[in-house]
């Protein structure tokens, strides 16, 4: 009886332990951003679609950019602590449809360390 009494209260503050530790890990985690800018260096309008993933950022559809203009989309967060990788992708065509192409954004938040970067 007494051993099923101690393992019962070991299970118990097992429990709490990982539960406190696991709480205190989510509430000291940080987060990756980043502020995104993009700028039109073609010579004739683009049209800019863009899919934050699952960043906190906003959807953008059929933004035009005329030529050597800029815009800032404003700021995109990671803040998971499992699903820690936002995969950004970025999309842009001519008015004709002739010319068109698309990058991909990693926003990586990690525990050590956040890591951004563009993969074509």
């Amino acid at each position: 009886m007494e051993n099923s009494l101690l393992i019962s209260n070991f299970k118990q503050w097992l429990f709490l332990i990982l539960l406190s530790s696991i709480s205190i890990s989510s509430i000291c985690y940080s987060n990756a951003r980043s502020e995104i800018i993009i700028e039109n260096n073609c010579s004739v309008p683009i049209f800019l679609n863009f899919a934050p993933g699952n960043s906190t950022g906003k959807k953008i559809d059929n933004q035009k950019l005329l030529a050597n203009e800029y815009i800032n989309l404003g700021q995109y967060t990671n803040d998971k602590i499992f699903n820690n990788t936002s995969i950004i992708n970025i999309n842009y065509h001519s008015e004709n449809l002739q010319n068109n192409g698309s990058i991909q954004f990693s926003l990586k938040n990690g525990w050590k360390s956040n890591k951004a970067y563009f993969n074509n």
